[in-house]
């Protein structure tokens, strides 16, 4: 264990080392005249009169000792009689981390409980979980995972399962315990759907006939390119989704004129293809473009996106694209937004 003095100015530690039903007594006189430094150097400056102690284990604050403690006045012509004050160290807040909790309907996530001491120490807890609108989420009562039901706000609470004490300085005509509590936290959540997509990159392929390539070559006009996506929420200021359980899936118009439904990955060949989002939300439309062995003036396509969550399909985005090929090894490709958005954000030229 730990016994550590605290006075005006700092603090020094004086290990105990005990047995089960071990007991020991020492003098903290002894300790106050010894003019030894602890582990961390400190010496107790001379003429400190007064302070405060802790005992811990040796894990720290956070572990959970018992023991019995007596304590005496060394020389009773310097006691006085009267009230009895004494500080007491312990929690002084607690919080849920992360906070706002994000998670995606049918999706969850997993959410920590933990505590301040008033030495700044923090360390995690077990607790009692709850969440205030089980329709639009659940929570397990004993590990704090979030299961979002349906869109939606809710608030999580979370209590200690054990109490703690209160600190400060307490007094009474005869000592008694510390105060206790049992500490708590809440924090705000969002079961979220798919809404919209935030535009991340584009690249444009590189020419060849094997591998992840865009056009056969320089003898033919247009591009294709590899773009960057990543789903966001309903909410009024929109939050990535962080989950892999969602299929990015689109229908159209190709740059032929040709009409097509299906999901946007995996596509063989490309590394950054995948059948659903990555863990932070995001995927690739790859490869996305077209090329002709010829110039042209300009194609169009159109792309209604949506993404899939345990079979239910939320529309995300619609746009137009342009595509121009003027001269043999070059081309431009330019989406414009018809659909949760306006305006263009993709623009890439070969």
């Amino acid at each position: 264990m730990a016994f550590t003095l605290f006075y005006s100015g700092g603090q020094y530690v004086y290990p105990v080392y005990l047995e089960p039903r071990e007991t020991r007594s020492f003098n903290v006189s002894d300790i106050l005249h010894s003019a030894i430094p602890d582990a961390a150097g400190n010496v107790i400056p001379a003429g400190i009169t007064e302070g405060s102690a802790e005992i811990a284990g040796s894990l720290g604050e956070q572990q959970q000792i018992l023991i019995s403690l007596d304590t005496a006045v060394y020389n009773v012509r310097k006691a006085t009689c009267g009230v009895y004050c004494w500080n007491c160290s312990g929690v002084v807040s607690a919080a849920i981390t992360p906070s706002p909790s994000l998670v995606a309907v049918g999706g969850t996530t997993g959410e920590t409980f933990y505590e301040t001491t008033d030495s700044g120490s923090q360390f995690t807890e077990s607790a009692s979980w709850t969440s205030s609108a089980t329709s639009i989420a659940t929570v397990n009562g004993g590990t704090g995972v979030v299961s979002g039901v349906r869109a939606g706000s809710f608030s999580l609470l979370a209590v200690d399962l054990y109490t703690k004490t209160v600190p400060g300085q307490a007094c009474s005509d005869q000592y008694t315990n510390c105060p206790t509590y049992f500490p708590s936290a809440s924090a705000p959540g969002t079961t979220q759907v798919p809404t919209s997509l935030k535009f991340l990159s584009v690249t444009v392929l590189p020419d060849g006939v094997s591998g992840a390539v865009g056009c056969p070559g320089s003898a033919w006009a247009g591009t294709k390119v590899d773009i960057k996506y990543q789903v966001l929420d309903q909410q009024s200021s929109p939050q990535a989704i962080k989950s892999s359980n969602m299929t990015p899936h689109e229908s159209g118009t190709l740059f032929s004129g040709t009409s097509y439904n299906n999901n946007i990955g995996p596509v063989s060949g490309y590394a950054t293809s995948s059948a659903t989002t990555a863990a932070d939300g995001t995927f690739h439309d790859v490869p996305f473009g077209a090329c002709a062995n010829g110039t042209f003036n300009s194609l169009t396509a159109t792309q209604n996106i949506t993404i899939i969550i345990g079979g239910t399909p939320y529309a995300v985005r619609g746009q137009t694209w342009t595509l121009t090929g003027t001269a043999l090894g070059h081309g431009t490709i330019k989406n414009s937004i018809t659909s949760h958005g306006t305006g263009s954000d993709v623009s890439a030229s070969r």
